[in-house]
């Protein structure tokens, strides 16, 4: 009997608070060099900053950070870092910035990144939230755990704090709050 073929998780969209960084710092240097996936972050910095992040995180592992162009291409292998002041937005391939409302009080906010992760390639999104900050990160990544759990019950998996083990698909979406 044919086993239909598995999908890949080659989407990995990140959300810390500000309070996240050295949690972030751990991930990205634990991420393999061949990594067979694209990684996108949102981390909350004030409007004003700088935008240091890709620098730092581009010293802590072996995968080149940047921040995208709007338009770029998703390639597996990168980290992209949403610029200060803009939401980082998945479209079919293809990276968006915008200058949308705030949300959660945050641009950039991890919401954003979540639900439109999680519309365009589904099942394949692995969303994870390392720190939070108010409500930004658990509306978002319950979509991504509902297009990838309710799409294949028993494939997925979800996390919503780095210190939690990846649970599989089952029962309900996980708990929205800390």
């Amino acid at each position: 009997m044919n086993k239909p073929p598995m999908i890949g998780h080659d989407i990995v969209a990140i959300g810390a608070s500000a309070g996240g960084f050295e949690a972030l710092r751990r991930v990205v240097g634990g991420l393999p060099a061949d990594l067979p996936a694209a990684v996108f972050v949102v981390s909350h910095l004030g409007g004003g900053s700088p935008g240091m992040l890709p620098s730092i995180l581009d010293r802590a592992g072996s995968l080149e950070a940047a921040h995208p162009e709007d338009g770029e291409s998703v390639e597996n292998g990168q980290i992209y870092v949403a610029p200060p002041n803009l939401h980082l937005l998945l479209e079919d391939g293809t990276i968006r910035l915008t200058r949308g409302p705030h949300e959660n009080r945050h641009r950039p906010a991890v919401d954003p990144l979540f639900r439109t992760a999680a519309l365009s390639y589904g099942p394949r999104v692995i969303a994870v939230v390392l720190s939070g900050a108010l409500d930004d990160g658990p509306a978002g990544h319950q979509a991504a755990w509902w297009r990838r759990c309710r799409a294949r019950p028993r494939g997925g998996t979800h996390s919503r704090d780095a210190t939690e083990r990846a649970a599989p698909c089952g029962g309900g979406p996980p708990p929205a709050g800390r």
